[in-house]
């Protein structure tokens, strides 16, 4: 696991009772310097001791403290999937309040304002955790987090409807701290869309074409890549008042070719990355799903390898996924996948040289490293 991560566990093993938000002061950043490996410590502090103050408002609205038992329902939920206490499994908090404080003007970092950066946090990470649960069920997976998933633990029907709690909750607390922003229908725009487009990227993972043209629906599935970034990012940007047109086109631009990488990144991982958190038991080849390994296979695949995919993929046991492992590697896929590494990285420079100056690019160039180097890596 990389250097980061190391560092992060080594030095932030969170204690059962964390202090009051109210306790804890969100600091502006001291300075703008280049990405190093503990960038995320303050963040990661700031968000978690504004955690709190989540689970209270959650528990104090009437229609949940009036009903026996939902208080703790919701509670023992946000506890399992949204506060994870894993650094890169709350990447979307952390983002979003990292972005903030980079996009902001130092002058308007005051403790409200840094707040109302973390309730944002909070909030989009209990949008991205509702819909894992929901993905999770439409997989029918096993784990999430290195741990039971969710609907394992407390029934597929009870899930689904504990992840539209939490959905319609983030809107609420966006609302009950940013609905005087003047910016406040563009986050919400924002996170509606994040949602919607989740929700169109998983119909495009279960959608059934011909085999050979697999790959066609590969553009599609980066849709999920894209959003992953996108809403931290834009909805810190719309916190700071950056509500520029083109400022939002040229970051959008950005961003769709990093939310490109990501997504292929996932699918290397999963094949070539030994860990168990990453094979995910081998879901995605059981389940037919349309990965950057299966389009490079389909493209490079002999005739006799080609005949071992149309019979393997997609087959819910051990052993064709296994064949399909095997034929990835006898393909060299990870070879492939290091060369067009550095094509997208060249994409990606590009489109930082031509960020309107208003937006600070260090702040960018600094978020690609990350997504390079460390988010979803093992």
């Amino acid at each position: 696991m990389k250097a980061i991560i190391n560092v992060l566990f080594k030095h932030f093993k969170l204690n059962t009772t964390i202090k009051k938000y109210f306790s804890t002061k969100i600091a502006p950043p001291t300075d703008r310097k280049i990405y190093t490996q503990d960038f995320f410590v303050d963040e990661y502090n700031e968000v978690m001791a504004y955690y709190p103050k989540i689970i209270e408002q959650i528990r104090n609205w009437d229609f949940i403290k009036n009903y026996h038992g939902l208080p703790d329902r919701y509670t023992n939920y946000m506890n399992w999937n949204v506060d994870v206490k894993d650094t890169k499994r709350m990447a979307t908090a952390l983002f979003t309040l990292y972005s903030y404080k980079h996009l902001e003007k130092p002058a308007n970092q005051t403790e409200d304002n840094l707040r109302k950066a973390a309730a944002m946090s909070w909030a989009f990470r209990m949008a991205e955790a509702s819909q894992l649960t929901i993905d999770d069920v439409l997989d029918n997976s096993l784990t999430r987090y290195m741990k039971p998933a969710w609907h394992k633990l407390e029934g597929t029907n009870t899930a689904i409807l504990d992840a539209f709690f939490v959905e319609n909750a983030a809107y609420l607390i966006l609302q009950e701290e940013l609905l005087k922003h003047p910016q406040f229908w563009n986050i919400v725009r924002l996170l509606k869309e994040y949602y919607l487009m989740l929700v169109v990227g998983q119909y495009l993972d279960m959608r059934s074409i011909p085999f050979e043209r697999s790959f066609e629906l590969l553009k599609y599935r980066n849709i999920k890549g894209y959003y992953i970034t996108n809403m931290p990012i834009r909805g810190s940007m719309y916190l700071a008042n950056i509500d520029n047109p083109d400022c939002h086109a040229k970051v959008e631009e950005l961003l769709k070719i990093s939310g490109e990488w990501i997504i292929i990144q996932n699918d290397y991982q999963e094949i070539f990355l030994s860990t168990s958190e990453y094979k995910k038991d081998r879901r995605d080849i059981q389940q037919g799903t349309n990965t950057w390994c299966l389009a490079k296979a389909l493209e490079f695949a002999s005739e006799s390898q080609m005949k071992a995919l149309k019979e393997n993929y997609g087959k819910n046991d051990d052993e064709s996924a296994r064949k399909i492992e095997q034929i990835y590697h006898d393909l060299k896929l990870d070879e492939i996948y290091l060369k067009i590494e550095q094509e997208y990285f060249e994409k990606v420079n590009s489109c930082l040289e031509s960020l309107p100056g208003i937006l600070p690019k260090s702040f960018f160039w600094n978020m690609m490293h990350i997504i390079k180097n460390e988010y979803m890596n093992g």
